[in-house]
């Protein structure tokens, strides 16, 4: 195939769930952020079962809480986010898939 034959369902923000971080760190959020914080409801491996190939993910290092994404406030760790890809993709019928992870917004 050549680059521009590809077809990549993309995700923006995949990886941000705002307003549920925020309600397991009980802060109430809900009458500002509810409406537009949460840019997705799924978790990343059903995304990708959805069909999800490209991932947008920003990266935070706050020093003490490892890699997490992040969009305002901290997000996933990144090492499960991963783990959710890599079982994904051995999953024995989705040999030969391609999954891009675009990571930008490097802090920390």
């Amino acid at each position: 195939y050549k680059l521009y034959e590809v077809f990549a369902p993309g995700s923006d923000e995949a990886l941000e769930d705002i307003v549920k971080l925020a309600k397991d760190l009980g802060i109430d959020v809900y009458p500002v952020i509810e409406s537009w914080a949460t840019a997705q409801n799924v978790t990343l491996f059903d995304q990708l079962s959805q069909g999800i190939r490209f991932i947008d993910l920003r990266a935070c290092n706050n020093g003490t809480s490892g890699w997490r994404t992040h969009h305002m406030i901290m997000g996933n760790p990144i090492h499960d986010l991963l783990e959710q890809v890599r079982s994904y993709l051995e999953l024995p019928d989705v040999h030969g898939e391609v999954v891009t992870l675009h990571v930008s917004h490097f802090y920390g």
